[in-house]
């Protein structure tokens, strides 16, 4: 129950606790500033102590040919004081790197080599504020790194070191590839290109945001172009058909011409989960069958069966689960669903030399490169540019080492981080690929006819993760009953299901960064939605007449039309309620309407509460408040008296003024005569 008012007495409670804990925070805030003080005169420590230092090739790959590089550089400064002006010189190792653990631990402890070359470039950088990022650029002249010439991609540590006014030094490193202009060893790759929308705050599709993701230049769009440019295969999620279907002629004109090219498109396609849940964190649970959308009306706003996410995908039964969360047991379990194809992570499953095989259980298994796939991740969703320019070099570094191995000929697989699907960096990372002379595309039916032996490495349950996605299944019965308060319930219903499989996504996991903020959001939305429909009168209301309508405020913060009738009591008998149970009343989406209550005074002054009970259509009750009225019915009377009084006093003064004005124009005075 709420109360929609509170007292004087809670007021001044309230008043005295806000002034005893504002004074115990000035107190504390006191004892920590001279702590602070004390500490400082004891030596102030360098400001300089949690800098950051990074750098990386815009261009990754550079050729004799090339004239120049060009370097991003980045300065964070995590600390509470503005840092000195520095200088940055750049050096190069002209021993290349043997391989991709020794660039590992290279990247891992940067230290200028021994034996650097003389310095290639050196630029000044400006002071960087507390907690501020600093970036800046450099040219390098592609003559000056003197590399040697090789028949096949090297890859050689480019340095950086950063040095401040105060001789504090940070040093950087990022893998630069040299490559020849041919070379006579071709790595086949194939990548594949998901095609997801981002995740929405409340579930339901935008016609503005579909428009900004289709339209020429956005990032759907892009997408799709590239991976036709590059022979990519498209992971295509079914959600993304089912909202541009379902819109009808509601969606953008870009979202339908989208829809068309890829009906149109030439290149390899198979369906993820329909918002790309997760099987194997589905099969964890225990299902029988994947989970999958009750129906579309909640977009379409009709009361179709249509199944709008229905697309011709030109293969079938390949499942992507979350990376490295496959056991025996969802194995199984997906084995079971139909699935017969599985694109996993190198640590998830070994193929003896080859990049898919077959598994025990004659499943097929397709292993991507863990170091690959990390690499590739970071150039997608790196919250800047020069970290993503880091991912790329050192994806690139990792494709050289292969092409200078003995596995140099066997095609590989890299699929494209789904968690960015609303980046526009696909592109940006497919062309830098497809510059490399070394790289060749390998056609996917290539990869799938490899045969080779197979062998799961079962990765264990994370358990937080899946006790989190059983929350969120049992509280879905909880709001499919509570959708009888709506219009249509059916519309609660099927977008319930559609955030829940959205919660399924395979971007979301434990591991994945901000995932107790977005668990608690979820949550936060279903608790929200639970308590979507309520009153909200803010005031207590006062009945000055005999009779009065006593307004009840309620408001519909759900994204579809509500139905409600409401329920009075008073919890004594100073009024009358002449109809305690209200017309039904519809109310719109994220809207309020004003229900009133016809009620009658039995006494002249006083106090009582008004009970207010919110009911949907079906009798289930939604919310219940409490609203205070103060009756001051004999104010009308006194009010009438003094309005009377005033009134009277009003004309009297008017009548009045009028009889001295006639008064003093009819007195004329007598002549007397004076001046004769």
């Amino acid at each position: 129950m709420r109360i929609l008012t509170y007292s004087r007495t809670n007021r001044f409670w309230f008043v005295t606790v806000s002034v005893l804990a504002l004074a115990l925070l000035l107190s504390v805030n006191a004892i920590g500033t001279a702590r602070q003080q004390a500490q400082g005169s004891e030596g102030a420590t360098d400001s300089n102590q949690k800098v950051a230092f990074s750098i990386a090739a815009k261009s990754a790959s550079v050729s004799p040919a090339t004239q120049s590089i060009d370097i991003s550089l980045q300065v964070v400064n995590d600390t509470a004081a503005k840092s000195d002006k520095a200088e940055v010189e750049f050096f190069i190792s002209r021993t290349k790197v043997a391989s991709s653990n020794d660039l590992t631990g290279i990247l891992s402890n940067p230290a200028l080599p021994e034996t650097p070359s003389t310095s290639l470039v050196s630029v000044d950088v400006a002071a960087t504020e507390a907690r501020g990022i600093t970036t800046s650029s450099a040219t390098i002249d592609t003559a000056k790194l003197q590399l040697p010439v090789d028949s096949s991609p090297a890859v050689y540590p480019l340095y950086a070191q950063l040095t401040f006014t105060d001789g504090t030094t940070h040093v950087a490193v990022t893998p630069l590839i040299w490559q020849n202009a041919t070379s006579p060893t071709q790595t086949p790759l194939h990548t594949i290109v998901p095609l997801v929308l981002p995740s929405t705050k409340d579930g339901m599709p935008s016609t503005t945001a579909l428009d900004e993701l289709t339209r020429d230049g956005g990032v759907l769009s892009d997408n799709l172009a590239s991976a036709e440019k590059y022979g990519s295969t498209l992971a295509i999620d079914p959600e993304l058909i089912a909202q541009i279907r379902a819109l009808g002629n509601r969606a953008p004109a870009a979202a339908r011409t989208f829809l068309e090219k890829l009906s149109r498109t030439t290149n390899k396609t198979f369906a993820l989960q329909y918002a790309d849940a997760d099987l194997s964190a589905q099969a964890q649970i225990g299902f029988t069958t994947p989970l999958q959308p009750i129906g579309f009306n909640y977009i379409s706003k009709s009361e179709s069966n249509v199944d709008y996410s229905a697309f011709t995908y030109s293969l079938s039964g390949i499942a992507w689960p979350r990376a490295n969360t496959v056991s025996d047991f969802s194995l199984n379990s997906m084995r079971r669903y139909g699935f017969s194809t599985f694109l996993l992570d190198s640590e998830n499953v070994t193929v003896s030399g080859a990049t898919s095989g077959t598994l025990p259980d004659s499943a097929r298994a397709v292993s991507m490169r863990n170091s690959l796939q990390s690499a590739s991740s970071q150039a997608l969703t790196a919250e800047n540019e020069t970290e993503r320019a880091q991912g790329r070099a050192n994806l690139i570094a990792q494709l050289a080492f292969i092409n200078q191995s003995d596995a140099a000929s066997v095609p590989l697989v890299l699929g494209l981080d789904r968690g960015a699907a609303e980046y526009r960096r696909v592109s940006t990372l497919l062309d830098q690929l497809g510059s490399l002379n070394w790289l060749q595309n390998a056609p996917f039916e290539t990869v799938l006819s490899q045969t080779a032996s197979a062998t799961l490495v079962s990765q264990g349950v994370d358990t937080e993760r899946i006790d989190d996605l059983r929350s969120a299944l049992l509280q879905e019965p909880e709001i499919d009953n509570y959708s009888r308060v709506l219009e249509t319930p059916s519309y609660l219903i099927q977008l319930q299901r559609s955030r829940v499989l959205g919660f399924f996504a395979t971007s979301i996991g434990v591991s994945s960064p901000n995932y107790a903020q977005i668990t608690e959001a979820y949550f936060a939305r279903d608790r929200s939605t639970l308590n979507g429909v309520y009153v909200s009168n803010e005031s207590k209301a006062n009945l000055l007449g005999a009779a009065a309508q006593i307004p009840l405020q309620v408001s519909n913060d759900l994204p579809f039309t509500a139905q409600v009738y409401s329920e009075t009591t008073a919890t004594n008998s100073s009024v009358i309620i002449e109809d305690a149970k209200s017309k039904v009343t519809p109310i719109p989406k994220k809207s309020s309407v004003i229900i009133t209550v016809p009620v009658q005074a039995r006494v002249s002054s006083g106090n009582t509460v008004l009970v207010v009970k919110l009911f949907s259509v079906g009798g289930n009750q939604i919310d219940e408040a409490v609203l205070p009225v103060s009756i001051r019915s004999s104010w009308e009377a006194i009010a009438l008296s003094v309005l009377g009084v005033l009134v009277a006093a009003f004309f009297g003064f008017g009548i009045f003024r009028s009889f001295r004005a006639k008064r003093s124009q009819s007195f004329v005075p007598e002549d007397d005569g004076a001046g004769d």
